[in-house]
């Protein structure tokens, strides 16, 4: 993989953090980030066994993922959870774009946690923030 191409060349290089997550996703044709690949993984069993397991305790009818990537992830959780709303954040636009394109039944929001801080959601519901 050339480095343009290679996500260490955006986000982590040498040790230090980068964080060019636009340009990323901008140059490369395919699945860059490794999020992207583990949405049918045993962590993210993992993570829907433990949010299925709360949400019969906690009644929760809204989860927000930080960090959605190319929306994979907020996908299966939209799938596999009943009456929830899933929403997914992402630094990148192009990234959103994307996710937005291919799971038009989520809403895609960009959103840059580390220069905004908070974020306040429009109907105030009670739900979870989950970043995988």
């Amino acid at each position: 993989m050339s480095e343009g191409k290679d996500y260490h060349y955006y986000v982590i290089k040498n040790g230090n953090f980068i964080g060019k997550f636009e340009g990323m996703y901008q140059n490369s044709s395919d699945i860059p980030w490794p999020q992207d690949e583990t949405a049918n993984g045993i962590f993210t069993d993992i993570d829907l066994i433990i949010l299925k397991h709360f949400q019969k305790q906690e009644d929760f009818q809204m989860i927000c993922e930080i960090g959605c990537g190319m929306g994979y992830v907020a996908d299966r959780i939209n799938r596999e959870l009943v009456n929830i709303d899933v929403t997914g954040f992402d630094i990148s636009a192009t990234d959103v774009e994307k996710a937005q394109t291919m799971f038009l039944n989520i809403n895609f929001e960009v959103f840059d946690i580390i220069k905004n801080g908070t974020f306040t959601l429009a109907n105030r519901q009670e739900g979870i923030l989950a970043a995988f």
